[in-house]
């Protein structure tokens, strides 16, 4: 199964840290992997959020600790090994759209690592309309 859009996204977040056969910074399968993993978690939260606000049974589940949270990303670390590569799939996303234009312009680059802000951010921005609901205050 294939998700053509995400694979868009991972292309130029990927190719952002890799050009051409020479990494810039860091090890970008590494690096692309954790963005991936922090942005697959915070979505999961603001659907949590959204739920709690529409069945309030989600807001008395007991709170994350350490160990949880733990097993959760080590859970979203592995849906992105599977996702993008098990059997270096990446490669073959890298190759498919290297020839794409739109894909490697700075405007894809903008809107992708903008999309991918606006995810990591959304659980915080609910987190402070729920608190300025129940409580009237932003903090």
């Amino acid at each position: 199964m294939r998700i053509k859009l995400l694979d868009k996204l991972f292309y130029v977040v990927y190719n952002s840290y890799y050009k051409h056969g020479e990494f810039k910074n860091d090890i970008p399968p590494l690096t692309v992997g954790g963005i991936f993993g922090i942005m697959f978690l915070c979505m999961t939260l603001s659907i949590f959020c959204v739920l709690g606000w529409i069945n309030p049974v989600y807001a008395k589940l007991p709170k994350l600790n350490k160990v949880i949270l733990t097993l959760i990303m080590l859970f979203f670390g592995a849906l992105v090994y599977f996702i993008f590569y098990y059997n270096q799939r990446y490669l073959k996303i890298y190759n498919l759209y290297k020839e794409n234009k739109f894909l490697n312009s700075q405007v894809a680059k903008i809107e992708c690592f903008a999309f991918i802000i606006g995810v990591i951010l959304l659980p915080i921005a609910l987190l402070f309309i729920r608190n300025k609901i129940v409580n009237g205050r932003w903090f």
